[in-house]
């Protein structure tokens, strides 16, 4: 079933999609997850103006929350985090990846910039490591959310964000997700 698809202009992309496309959608007490492209605060604004709360994956594109990421998070406070945190593993088509999710309520590096995002309540951080096959993972990757949502690590690993496509979720029925990707919405 198709919800709702806007077409871009031939140069543009989902920039100019994300809104339009929010616009057509009831959004009363979802949460919206978005990837980096959309991570912008005007999105956030339209988002939490549709009854919504937003989490979005956060990247170099804004250096000034990468920065207070690394500096809230650093590894060693990552595996030693004693507050909320869960993890999760998944096995699927011959590869394993371990993940640890954290959550915490805003924290003093984020104060600052919590008055630039709209009703910035939590802040995560998602380690993981993929292996395939026998050859044991090098590095982890580091993955950092922010959200208008009280979550927690428990509920965050449960919500789509952290695998990279965008998704609405009814937060009082789990079971209904609507997959919004290519411009388009799909369940």
């Amino acid at each position: 079933m198709l919800l709702g698809q806007v077409k871009t202009a031939e140069k543009s992309n989902e920039m100019t999609a994300i809104p339009e496309l929010l616009k057509l959608l009831n959004l009363q007490d979802c949460l919206v997850t978005i990837d980096a492209m959309g991570y912008q605060k005007k999105i956030a604004t339209q988002v939490l103006q549709k009854g919504a709360d937003y989490l979005l994956s956060v990247k170099d594109n804004q250096p000034a929350l990468a920065d207070a990421f690394e500096a809230a998070f650093p590894m060693a406070k990552i595996v030693n985090f004693e507050w909320d945190a869960y993890v999760t593993d998944e096995k699927k088509r011959g590869r394993q990846e371990p993940r640890y999710h954290i959550v915490s309520k805003v924290t003093e590096e984020f104060q600052e910039l919590s008055y630039e995002w709209p009703e910035l309540k939590s802040v995560g951080v998602v380690m993981s490591f993929r292996q395939e096959g026998d050859e044991a993972p090098e590095t982890p990757m580091i993955r950092y959310y922010i959200s208008s949502a009280d979550l927690s690590a428990k509920s965050s690993q449960k919500r789509p964000a952290s695998i990279g496509s965008w998704r609405v979720c009814r937060r009082h029925r789990n079971q209904l997700h609507r997959k919004v990707a290519d411009y388009g919405i799909s369940s």
